[in-house]
């Protein structure tokens, strides 16, 4: 009660700059999303910086009603930005080895829409010698539906 009341509301005003917690939320883009990895987890994303992504999407020619074939080790870091910029016009193969597609958990946190995500194609990379060759219908080892690469290209 001793404290004037411009004192403490003083008072109190500096108490809240001091402990009280700012949050800004971000529509998460590929380039926030490559700032954040690249700050807390740089070897997930080959230390690849902001700068980095946007000189190879740049010398890529990355722009939409493109057809763009990659492998990508980066968490789909590369894929995420580049369906981010094609805003689901044109095709985005991603080749990879093995039996299973590498991680694009990138895409997925990037929120993009159903028709941004139906532009990539996961393809394994031992199907990439049949792309060229014509369809024979009495072959019986066809690909899975999945892998159609005659459809895709």
């Amino acid at each position: 009660d001793a404290k004037t009341q411009y004192s403490q509301l003083k008072y109190l005003l500096r108490k809240q700059r001091k402990f009280l917690v700012h949050v800004r939320l971000y529509r998460p883009t590929a380039s926030i999303l490559c700032k954040v990895y690249f700050q807390r987890n740089p070897h997930n994303i080959l230390s690849m910086r902001v700068d980095a992504l946007a000189l190879l999407l740049t010398m890529a020619n990355i722009r939409a009603n493109t057809q763009v074939m990659i492998i990508d080790h980066a968490l789909g870091l590369v894929v995420a930005a580049i369906a981010e910029r094609m805003q689901g016009c044109g095709r985005i193969l991603n080749m990879f080895t093995g039996h299973t597609p590498s991680q694009v958990e990138m895409a997925k946190f990037l929120n993009l829409s159903n028709e941004n995500m139906d532009v990539i194609k996961h393809v394994p990379m031992h199907f990439l010698p049949m792309v060229d060759k014509p369809d024979d219908p009495n072959d019986d080892d066809s690909l899975p539906v999945s892998y159609a690469i005659p459809s895709l290209i």
